[in-house]
């Protein structure tokens, strides 16, 4: 877990010296401390994703901010959905493969949040990507337990490009058996996350990170557009032009630099988990060679 000071403003500190200060809301006043956390963000936090989904954190918490310092409380879980029976289908190399082994264990890691007049789940999935309709029959089954409307849950998936196929994509039919499993595993762990809901306090901060994110699809000019699978020519965006590839005239739009955190803890300090939305899609070419399951780099210290 990421050593998450006891005080009403803590700091986080990256690599070019700039300190984040991150604001939190407690039931007693507030009382200011300077203290650092030189660990960095991607490491040993307990909750931690890249969403798949352009999320705005500040947006999120205006929602709790009224009324929030009497009641708010907050649980998390994290459930295990690695596969258990190989081998098991891999999305994400466009072309299928199937794995024999995994290095890591995937989780279905939720966060549910309560300011005393409503209750929200956020849950994200060790997954390349998770159907809707499998979302929504997670949604249900964990709604009839909690009570807690469906509309006030948000699944995402990390968008790893090594764990099993729990829907047809890139290449890659679904793998049924284990998408038969996801269901549930992903119900359970929003269900628990709700019962270990306990007084809180949340804190929120965001920065630009221009340096580990790019757009990486560029248009190409007019004459040098490339042909599509299926021999229709017409693709004006392509990835990776290579440096000053003078068949490329720009980026295909903008980038969104901004690393947003959210952290809780508990009213004694203890760190109870830590929320991250960065717009940097990684993935590994060593990944696409081996027959293994891996959460991929971004995830790789959530468990320790």
């Amino acid at each position: 877990m990421i050593p998450v000071p006891p005080s009403d403003v803590f700091s986080i500190k990256h690599e070019r010296s700039k300190t984040v200060m991150i604001r939190s809301v407690r039931k007693n006043p507030s009382s200011i401390i300077d203290a650092h956390s030189h660990t960095p963000l991607n490491r040993h936090m307990p909750f931690i994703s890249r969403q798949c989904v352009t999320f705005s954190f500040i947006a999120f918490i205006a929602l709790f901010t009224p009324g929030i310092q009497a009641d708010f409380k907050a649980g998390a879980s994290m459930v295990d959905i690695s596969p258990t029976q190989y081998p098991v289908r891999v999305n994400g190399s466009f072309t299928e493969r199937s794995a024999t082994e995994a290095t890591d264990k995937l989780f279905a890691k939720a966060l549910a949040l309560d300011d005393g007049r409503q209750q929200i789940i956020l849950c994200v999935v060790d997954s390349c990507m998770v159907p809707r309709t499998l979302i929504d029959r997670a949604k249900s089954d964990a709604s009839k337990t909690t009570g807690i409307p469906m509309s006030q849950m948000m699944v995402s998936a990390t968008h790893t490009h090594s764990a099993p196929s729990a829907m047809g994509c890139l290449g890659s039919r679904v793998d049924p058996r284990y998408a038969a499993m996801l269901p549930d595993r992903i119900a359970r762990s929003m269900v628990n996350a709700v019962n270990r809901l306990k007084p809180a306090r949340i804190g929120w901060a965001q920065m630009e990170d221009w340096k580990h994110t790019f757009n990486r699809r560029w248009i190409r000019r007019p004459d040098k557009v490339f042909n599509d699978p299926f021999g229709q020519n017409n693709v004006r965006a392509h990835m990776h032009p290579g440096h000053e590839n003078p068949d490329a005239t720009g980026p295909s739009g903008p980038v969104d630099p901004e690393l947003s955190v959210m952290a809780l803890q508990a009213m004694d300090g203890e760190p109870l988990a830590v929320f991250a939305n960065y717009s940097m899609h990684y993935s590994s070419a060593l990944l696409f060679c081996q027959q293994i399951i891996m959460v991929d780099l971004q995830n790789t210290s959530l468990t320790k």
